[in-house]
């Protein structure tokens, strides 16, 4: 930045409206996805493909008595949490959607791994977190499956004093595997496809 300066250097106008547009429209599909709200069963989800969502959604209402979709939990968490919190993530549908939809507000307040999709992660990152930067809450976002890895690391924090904020959802036990396998790797078992195929897919 210092180098630009000193040249006076600057993007053209177009580039310039072209990057504001597109920020713009982030922010409207951003907002949209951020105010869903499951409407019954005429609700057609973001992903609408093989998974059977209307049995899933049912029986989901009827165990959790929750209707909320996860993006709309995004949404109140970024109408809510404090600017200097951190957001902590490792596994399941949530890297996805907050690598597209969450609003970081300050440097270094996001932190997700997508490695290798290490579930129970989370937790232990956020008490690194919570340690170096006392001053900053910092918010665990985890799966069911994430939390039932590590949830013994809840114990640490109270014994250690750290205030870490755990955002738990619930996806019916692995639901976002369960959909890539519909998607996949059940297709390719029902349809005989060549092994080359089940290997571009990185199933086993």
């Amino acid at each position: 930045m210092p180098l630009l300066k000193k040249t006076g250097w600057k993007v053209s106008a177009d580039y310039a409206a072209a990057v504001k547009d597109a920020k713009a429209k982030t922010d409207a599909e951003v907002d949209r996805i951020y105010h869903l709200e499951y409407t019954g069963e005429d609700f057609v989800p973001e992903v609408n493909d093989a998974f059977d969502f209307k049995k899933a959604s049912k029986e989901f209402i009827e165990l959790t008595g929750s209707s909320l979709l996860q993006t709309r939990v995004l949404g109140v968490l970024d109408e809510t949490i404090d600017k200097n919190a951190i957001v902590v993530c490792a596994a399941g549908s949530l890297p996805g959607d907050l690598q597209r939809a969450w609003r970081t507000k300050e440097v270094d307040g996001y932190h997700v791994e997508y490695g290798f999709s290490c579930m129970g992660y989370e937790l232990n990152a956020s008490l690194v977190f919570a340690s170096l930067r006392r001053i900053v809450r910092s918010m665990r976002s985890l799966s069911d499956a994430g939390y039932m890895m590590l949830n013994s690391e809840l114990a640490t924090a109270i014994a250690e004093g750290i205030k870490v904020n755990i955002i738990l959802f619930d996806n019916m036990t692995n639901g976002c595997i369960n959909n890539l396998e519909i998607g996949s790797w059940t297709r390719q078992l029902r349809y005989g496809a060549p092994a080359s195929a089940t290997q571009k897919t990185g199933q086993l």
